[in-house]
């Protein structure tokens, strides 16, 4: 790999790096309350708490690694962004599922029926689908063979990230089905 190369794709990487810590930032501030609440009564921390702040920290240690050009920060970020993709793929498909019946629910609805599906607002199906495709977009730049030749990362343990997050997705989703 050339420099020139390296150096666009580190850049790029940074670049990246920054837009995710960004969303971090926003995401927390956007729970501050609950943020605050968890943090105010760290000597009692339950599992919930746990739950909680346990991604947003590893994130954030995921985006420095990821920042400073590591091994850690490729693997905690792509795992992050393997989850986050998996989870609206789903989340599009099933509001696509639910659009389609709420159409023809809506023929048969009140006034009123319509006036509180209006009020309690889906998100329309755009928002879903223009978010898959930036996260998936983010997704397929991290695993180019640019990017993990920058962390030189094989394509072995390009398949075991990729394959133990889809794994822990799987046996999340069983998990919650059986509660």
């Amino acid at each position: 790999m050339t420099t020139l190369n390296s150096t666009s794709s580190e850049r790029r990487v940074k670049i990246l790096a920054i837009a995710l810590t960004l969303l971090l930032l926003v995401d927390i501030f956007r729970q501050w309350g609950l943020t605050k609440l968890m943090l105010s009564n760290y000597k009692n921390l339950d599992f919930g708490t746990i739950q909680f702040l346990l991604p947003k920290v590893i994130l954030l240690i995921g985006l420095w690694g990821l920042w400073t050009i590591n091994k850690y920060g490729w693997t905690i970020t792509t795992a992050f962004i393997t989850y986050f993709t998996i989870s609206t793929f789903l989340t599009t498909i099933f509001e696509i599922k639910s659009s389609i019946n709420n159409q023809a629910d809506d023929l048969s609805q009140t006034n009123a029926g319509r006036m509180l599906n209006e009020f309690m607002g889906q998100r329309p199906i755009v928002f879903y689908i223009g978010q898959l495709l930036i996260i998936g977009t983010i997704m397929i730049f991290i695993n180019t063979h640019t990017i993990r030749d920058l962390f030189r990362i094989s394509r072995r343990t390009q398949l075991i990230v990729l394959g133990l997050t889809c794994l822990f997705f799987i046996i999340e989703g069983l998990v919650f089905l059986l509660v």
